[in-house]
């Protein structure tokens, strides 16, 4: 038996200091539940041609300042107004908030939303990607304005706003969102899916709420259906963590961090955990048998110790690592929201991901780059080395070939892709596009002496 083992079984009747940080593993938990599941949405893009040929695409985006609009200030509609709306022509400016929100453009996604709610007041597909939309904004009182208006107009459609649940989670208003949760698990049209989102968002009301029996059921009942889920293992470990399981809690926070290797939680929890059981056996060690060096004679209880400090330190080296990169990712991934086309925030974002090693995220944000920056040299030449660094060559040099193509009169993108094209020893591509970029620089050079010439003539010449 392994001595940690025993210090595991005696955890339990010591008293071990809680300073666990709620808020700290709290703050991830909104990242599982953006997505959005709204079949209102999915129902209005599913309308006419005809419809959509009346949507104002060319509408000039609304100033920033609308964005300071709420749902509170927005046009009430008297109760059964919207019977039967499914079959009801789908607003123009509903499908432009959609055709935005596509796009990732939440900001222009909720002004075209507010204005559509001021033409007709709680239109229910409106007011569902209204809830959905402030949710992604951090709007939760806007979220949680928006969804009980649809309830009220779409009561059957309970089965999709379950992000009601989470914003009353987020504004700790833990035993509204346990009782919503409930009303949506109940719901029998609840996709799968949903239904697992469901249930850890009931857990985690009920952990918030200080019933931890109810929150470890939903939790080991959702490990079951799925037992690699990594954050339902995070969950699950910081509930065994303050239950004082500290081997359950590392064994959790072990198969969580092998499933999501760049998400700080479980790190921090191994930390934790290894910490409190590495302080229990630094006690034992006070009261064993010492050779006449002041070591203590027991070699393996000795060597496990070590072993366990050693984690102790790699894993607090590593949390801090990953929580500095997620800190800054974080606040680009906010800015983002607002300003998508911000291509200097998302290279900074993609180069974060992989200097973690990231290798999906790193790529996920090279693909939009590639998609929405085509004529940004700069953000073009990142995808680039992203393609490189993360395995992918063949579409490097597809992506190279691009860029040649693209940026013929770019000498500086030129010089980088003979740079490139050399580490990979092509020399004919090398020297083809290093040639191409000598004989630029020597045209700007040109340039700049006939503006420039002149000028400096001019002193000699007044001397004469």
């Amino acid at each position: 038996m392994s001595a940690l083992d025993g210090v595991a079984r005696r955890v339990g009747a010591v008293s071990v200091a809680r300073v666990l940080s709620c808020w700290f593993l709290g703050c991830w938990f909104l990242g599982c539940v953006l997505t959005l599941g709204l079949a209102p949405v999915a129902h209005a893009a599913r309308q006419s041609e005809a419809a959509q040929a009346e949507s104002p695409r060319a509408t000039a985006i609304p100033s920033e300042a609308r964005l300071a609009r709420t749902m509170a200030e927005l046009p009430r509609a008297e109760a059964g107004a919207w019977v039967g709306w499914h079959a009801a022509p789908v607003p123009p400016l509903y499908l432009a908030a959609l055709e935005a929100y596509r796009a990732e453009d939440l900001m222009r996604t909720w002004n075209l939303v507010c204005d559509t709610l001021e033409r007709a007041p709680d239109h229910p597909a409106a007011l569902s990607l209204a809830g959905g939309v402030a949710f992604r904004l951090r709007r939760y009182g806007d979220t949680v304005v928006a969804f009980e208006r649809f309830l009220v107009h779409a009561p059957e459609e309970v089965a999709r706003t379950r992000h009601l649940g989470h914003a009353y989670h987020s504004l700790g208003r833990h035993d509204e969102a346990r009782v919503h949760y409930e009303r949506v698990l109940a719901a029998p049209d609840l996709e799968s899916k949903a239904r697992q989102e469901a249930r850890l968002g009931h857990a985690l009301a009920c952990y918030r709420g200080g019933d931890s029996d109810a929150a470890r059921r939903d939790l080991d009942g959702l490990l079951e259906l799925n037992p690699g889920d990594s954050e339902v293992l995070t969950w699950r470990a910081t509930v065994a963590f303050d239950d004082e399981e500290l081997a359950l809690a590392i064994t959790l926070a072990e198969r969580a961090a092998s499933r999501a290797p760049f998400d700080p939680r479980p790190v921090y929890l191994l930390a934790r955990a290894r910490g409190e059981l590495l302080a229990i056996l630094d006690e034992d060690f006070a009261g064993l048998p010492q050779d006449d060096a002041g070591r203590v004679r027991d070699v393996e209880l000795t060597a496990e110790r070590e072993a366990l400090r050693a984690a102790v330190v790699r894993d607090e080296t590593r949390f801090a690592q990953l929580a500095a990169i997620d800190v800054r990712s974080r606040e680009l991934e906010a800015e983002l929201t607002l300003t998508p086309g911000n291509h200097a925030a998302r290279r900074e974002l993609a180069r974060l991901n992989s200097a973690i090693g990231d290798s999906h995220g790193a790529l996920k944000q090279a693909a939009y780059l590639a998609r929405t920056a085509a004529e940004d040299g700069e953000s073009q030449l990142v995808v680039l080395e992203l393609l490189v660094a993360h395995g992918r060559p063949e579409s490097a040099t597809a992506h190279a070939t691009l860029l040649e193509a693209a940026f013929d009169e770019d000498p500086s993108v030129l010089e980088r892709l003979a740079l490139f094209y050399a580490e990979r020893g092509d020399l004919q591509s090398r020297l083809r596009v290093g040639a191409r970029a000598a004989q630029l620089r020597a045209r700007e050079a040109q340039l700049r002496a006939r503006e420039t010439g002149p000028r400096a003539r001019k002193p000699e010449q007044t001397a004469r």
